[in-house]
């Protein structure tokens, strides 16, 4: 038994011996200690960068305000970066060499610094040792470079989308169906609301624009380089899978000169203060009804309704009627001027303006006083319409190059075709601006 009493007093002993136990406790907790503070220091350096990417923002977006003079774009960059991070408590976070005008190209997010025109510009924040800035690190000193830079940058981009193919404009609401395709150069603007179905087709450069908000349904598609405006993103209404929608997106204003009103306008024909169209050789004739073989080259001042006849060309013609238009199945108009106070109607399968896709630019105008209605199967090409009041394209019509200007509120259906290979470049009035972050 006493082999077993000297055994456990050893044991005991040796239990109580705290002799070297400081080092046990080092190497065990030194470990923890220095993962700890790294680990603040991360902390601070994410903090730090995150910081950092607001001031380039701010600083980008006050930029690109100015892009048309440099010394005050790079004065704004920089007002709005101090503002930000007080250049007296930091030190000069972004200076006038780290603010760089340049071009962004939408379709391959790409910035090339220094490229003409500018419509864009990137700011570069820096936090270092050489601008009094740099993040306070302990422990990562040992594992980071001795002249440690966190830089953040942002890129604003001025987004002008000119409408070149196809214009929708409207000073009240426009609404559009399902099924249509908007090429590039396309632009919808409304004063009012802008509202869109589904499956809805955006190529690079056509531009969507409600003053007062978009509301689309699902499925629709933005390519890159398209654009989605209203002048309060929180105004967006949408479905689910709209693709493209996110990088479309632009807070901005969209500035339309609206062409003529058709009062105006008629007053400026009576007044012989308006120029007509060349096909006109400033013949004029006053009738009660317009005859069935209008002469080319003349312009008719008509007091009834005017019939346009089923499958036979009116071309090389002005018409102002005090009445309606009638435009019969089948009707055919080139190279026309015409004119209505009251209301113009187009029947199915008509055909206003060029062959479709031609490139013969501008074939028609037609303003009508009271309301635009353009029936299914219709196609236009170079024209511009312009009504007082409310206007109507049904579904499954074709238009190139054309423009609509509303009083009213614009209905669009469904399945329009607008995707001519080659854009023609007709006299439009419509711009789609803002600025916004693009990276």
């Amino acid at each position: 038994m006493q082999p077993l009493r000297y055994s456990q007093s050893a044991l005991k002993r040796l239990w109580q011996d705290e002799c070297g136990i400081a080092t046990v406790y080092f190497v065990t907790v030194l470990p923890v200690l220095f993962a700890v503070v790294a680990l603040g220091e991360f902390g601070l350096v994410q903090v730090s960068g995150a910081r950092l990417q607001a001031v380039a923002d701010a600083a980008a977006l006050a930029g690109a305000q100015d892009l048309g003079d440099e010394d005050a774009m790079r004065g704004a960059a920089i007002a709005y970066a101090n503002l930000n991070m007080d250049p007296d408590t930091h030190g000069p976070i972004v200076t006038e060499d780290s603010v760089e005008p340049g071009q962004w190209n939408a379709a391959t997010l790409t910035f090339i610094a220094g490229a003409t025109p500018h419509n864009a510009v990137r700011v570069t924040a820096i936090m270092s040792e050489d601008n009094g800035s740099a993040v306070p690190l302990g422990l990562l000193n040992g594992y980071l470079d001795d002249d440690f830079v966190l830089s953040r940058s942002a890129i604003a981009s001025v987004r002008e989308g000119k409408c070149e193919g196809l214009g929708f404009i409207s000073q009240a609401n426009i609404s559009i169906g399902s099924h249509n395709t908007f090429a590039t150069g396309s632009c919808i603007v409304a004063h009012g609301r802008a509202e869109m179905g589904s499956h809805n087709s955006f190529q690079n450069g056509a531009g969507l624009h409600g003053d007062r908000g978009v509301q689309m349904g699902s499925h629709n598609n933005f390519d890159n380089g398209a654009v989605v405006g209203m002048q309060d993103l929180s105004d967006l209404v949408q479905g689910t899978y709209n693709a493209g929608l996110d990088t479309a997106l632009n807070e901005g204003n969209a500035e339309v000169e609206f062409g003529y009103s058709v009062a105006g306008l008629i007053a400026q024909i009576q007044a012989e203060e308006f120029s007509f169209p060349p096909y006109l050789d400033g013949s004029v004739a006053h009738v009660q009804n317009l005859p069935e073989n209008p002469v080319p080259g003349r312009l008719y001042f008509v007091e009834n309704d005017v019939t346009l006849p089923m499958n036979v060309l009116y071309h090389d013609i002005g018409i102002v009627t005090e009445g309606n238009v009638y435009g019969a199945y089948m009707s055919h108009i080139e190279n026309v001027f015409l004119v209505a106070e009251g209301r113009i109607d187009f029947s199915a399968e008509s055909r206003i303006g060029n062959d479709f896709c031609s490139e013969d630019g501008k074939s028609a105008f037609v303003a009508a006083g009271q309301g635009l209605q353009i029936a299914s199967w219709t196609q236009a090409s170079g024209v511009q319409f312009i009504a007082g009041g409310e206007t109507f394209v049904a579904s499954h019509v074709s238009l190139d190059t054309t423009v609509f200007h509303s009083t009213g509120n614009l209905q669009l259906s469904s399945h329009t075709l607008s995707n001519c290979e080659d854009e023609k470049s007709p006299a439009l009035v419509s711009l789609t601006s803002g600025v916004r972050l693009v990276r």
